[in-house]
C-alpha cells in the first residue's frame, strides 16, 4: 500500500513538472513570436520587392543576414528564459516533494486519529465493563451480608433449640416403668389437694429475718395452704388480701385467723390480720384461689 501511494506520488509530480514546463515554453514562444513578427513581415515585403524588381536574390542574403543578427542578439535571452525555465521546474519539485512530505505527515496524524479513536473506544468499553462489575460486586457484597445474617440468625435458633430441648429433656428410666393403681390414685389425690388449696405470697418487713418468715410459712403449709415463698417489702400493713368473692373470701378469713395462732405461737405477739376486699382491683388481678399475706413491722424472734 506504501508503494503504491509512493507510485502515486511520482507520477503526479512528473504530470505536474510536464504541465508547468509546457506552460511556460508557450508563453515564451509566443513572446519571441511577438517580437520577431516584424521581421516576418519585412522578410515577406523584401521578397515581393524583390519578385518585382529582380533583385531577390540579393534582397534574400540582405535578409538572411539580419534575421541571423537578430537571433544572435536574442540567444542569449533565450539560455536565461530556458535557465530560469529550469529554475521554475526545480523549485516545482521542490514544492511536490513538500506537498509530499506534508501528503504523508497528514496520513499519519489521520492514522494516529484513527488510532485515538480506537483507543477512546476501548477505554469507553473498559469503562462500562468496570461499571458492570463494580454493581456485580456490590450485588455479591449485599449477598454475603444477608447470608451472614441469615447465619446468624440460624446459630440463634439452633442455641434456643438447643436450650429448649436441655428443658425439655425427659427421663426414659421413668417412662418405661408404668405406675401402679394405688401410685396413681395417690397422685390423683394430692393434685387435687394441692389445686383445692388457696396459694398465699407472702410479703413481711420489720426487723423480723427470712428465717423467721419461712417458720412462718412452714406452719402455714401445715395447716393446709401453699407458700411459694416470702418476699421482703416496704410496708408496715397487716392484712390478707383477696380478689375474688366466694371461696377465696372464706380462705382469707381463715388465713386471717391461722395466722394471728401462728404468729401468738412463735411468740410475736398478739398481732391483728384483718382482711381486705380487692375486688374491684384496676389492675390484671390473679387467678383464683390466689391470696396475699402482708405482715409489716414484724418484730424479729428471740433466739
Amino acid at each position: 500500500m506504501a508503494d503504491q501511494n509512493q507510485d502515486i506520488s511520482h507520477q503526479s509530480e512528473e504530470l505536474l513538472t510536464l504541465r508547468v514546463t509546457a506552460a511556460v515554453t508557450d508563453a515564451v514562444d509566443q513572446a519571441i513570436r511577438r517580437k520577431y513578427m516584424w521581421v516576418n513581415v519585412a522578410v515577406a515585403a523584401a521578397i515581393m520587392v524583390a519578385g518585382i524588381f529582380g533583385g531577390a536574390t540579393l534582397i534574400t542574403s540582405l535578409v538572411r543576414e539580419r534575421v541571423d543578427t537578430a537571433v544572435k542578439a536574442n540567444d542569449h535571452d533565450i539560455q536565461r528564459n530556458r535557465e530560469n525555465l529550469a529554475e521554475v521546474a526545480g523549485e516545482i519539485k521542490v514544492r511536490v516533494a513538500q506537498f509530499n512530505d506534508s501528503n504523508e505527515l497528514l496520513q499519519k496524524i489521520q492514522k494516529d486519529l484513527t488510532d485515538i479513536d480506537s483507543t477512546i473506544n476501548e477505554r469507553a468499553l473498559i469503562k462500562n465493563m468496570l461499571s458492570a462489575h463494580s454493581l456485580s460486586i456490590s450485588a455479591l457484597e449485599a449477598q454475603t451480608k444477608n447470608l451472614a445474617d441469615l447465619a446468624t440468625t440460624v446459630e440463634q435458633l439452633r442455641n434456643t433449640l438447643a436450650s429448649i430441648a436441655t428443658k425439655v429433656q425427659i427421663d426414659t428410666t421413668a417412662l418405661t416403668k408404668a405406675p401402679s393403681p394405688q401410685e396413681i390414685s395417690a397422685s390423683l389425690t394430692d393434685a387435687n389437694t394441692g389445686l383445692a388449696s388457696p396459694t398465699v405470697f407472702l410479703q413481711f418487713s420489720g426487723a423480723a429475718t427470712r428465717s423467721d418468715a419461712q417458720q412462718i410459712s412452714a406452719a402455714l403449709k401445715q395447716r393446709g395452704f401453699r407458700v411459694p415463698g416470702e418476699e421482703r417489702v416496704a410496708s408496715n400493713v397487716k392484712e390478707v388480701r383477696y380478689f375474688y368473692d366466694g371461696e377465696d373470701e372464706k380462705a382469707a378469713q381463715k388465713l386471717a385467723a391461722d395466722t394471728m395462732e401462728i404468729l401468738s405461737e412463735k411468740g410475736f405477739g398478739e398481732v391483728t390480720v384483718q382482711t381486705k376486699n380487692l375486688r374491684n382491683y384496676s389492675r390484671t388481678k390473679p387467678q383464683r384461689g390466689t391470696l396475699e399475706l402482708w405482715l409489716g413491722g414484724l418484730p424479729a424472734l428471740k433466739p
